[in-house]
């Protein structure tokens, strides 16, 4: 049985113990609060404040607020090991340069929470998206978020969906409202985002052979010109956890890797350059140029 280790028990990491507690994959709690050991004697696990207790340990979900620290530390006493290290990322970590420094040659596996990676119901659309027939010619996310970082399920959802990151970006906000297009080689997409509110997202997309294909998140499902194809919820925090935990279990790659990460944090990027500089923003692989 395989042991997560929570690294900083915080607010975006509580939600992710209590799934891992459920499995009885929950190994232990690392928090240099000492008043967090409350915590792990709920859930009856061994507890520690220094991190050298955790090497014996391969998988961990680690805070954004201990991440820099708990990222350095692997890359300092890891180093010489055979067998891979695996770090869940909690939701809406973005933008974090350390990770974009991590060798590629180095033995760390660093996985997104991009749920929207293990929806049936974007999985459904995918398969059909890869069918030729249906190949995208506009993709339009309709969206409000509780805040401006719920704009990353937007975008890692595209990410999935098209498989490749836009060559260009434009974006413009008003008050509580983002637009922004993305310039792919054979598509464009719009997101339309409101900040603030209830949580919804619609997902419509133009086929090239005139077939509209809608993913409405809110009522779980898809439908093709209208007729629903598809629907079921599931629980995507539970089957990204169940993947981490099974990945480690085979010491395989994770389905969501930091390649996934990269290609979504240049976006987010790119979207925030241009609606600061009121300009079309190129995207490169190592590179963000004003055009």
């Amino acid at each position: 049985m395989v042991s997560v280790c929570i690294v900083g028990y915080a607010e975006d990491t509580m939600v992710y113990a209590e799934v891992l507690a459920s499995m009885d994959s929950l190994g232990c709690i690392y928090d240099r609060d000492a008043s967090k050991k409350e915590i792990a004697e709920k859930y009856g696990v061994e507890y520690y404040t220094e991190l050298e207790y955790l090497d014996g340990i391969d998988g961990f979900v680690v805070s954004g607020k201990e991440l820099d620290r708990f990222i350095e530390s692997v890359m300092n006493k890891r180093k010489s090991r055979k067998d891979h290290t695996y770090i869940l990322l909690p939701r809406y970590i973005n933008n974090c340069s350390i990770l974009k420094d991590i060798p590629r040659e180095s033995r760390i596996r660093i996985v997104p929470s991009y749920l929207d990676y293990f929806n049936p119901l974007l999985g459904y659309t995918r398969d059909m998206l890869m069918d030729y027939n249906y190949r995208p010619l506009l993709l339009r996310y309709s969206s409000t978020h509780n805040s401006i970082e719920g704009i990353t399920d937007d975008i890692s959802a595209l990410t999935y969906l098209i498989g490749e990151q836009p060559r260009y970006v434009s974006s413009l906000s008003n008050g509580p409202i983002m637009i922004a297009l993305l310039a792919y080689r054979e598509c464009i997409a719009e997101i339309t985002a409101r900040i603030g509110g209830s949580t919804a997202r619609r997902l419509d997309i133009l086929c090239s052979n005139d077939i509209s294909i809608s993913v409405d998140h809110t009522k779980q499902e898809v439908s093709v010109d209208g007729s629903v194809k598809k629907s079921g919820s599931e629980d995507l925090l539970y089957i990204l956890i169940d993947e981490f935990v099974s990945s480690i279990e085979r010491r395989e790659s994770p389905k969501v890797t930091l390649k996934d990460a990269l290609v979504v944090w240049r976006i987010i990027d790119a979207i925030m350059l241009s609606s600061r500089l009121g300009s079309q923003i190129y995207i490169g692989n190592d590179v963000m140029m004003k055009i």
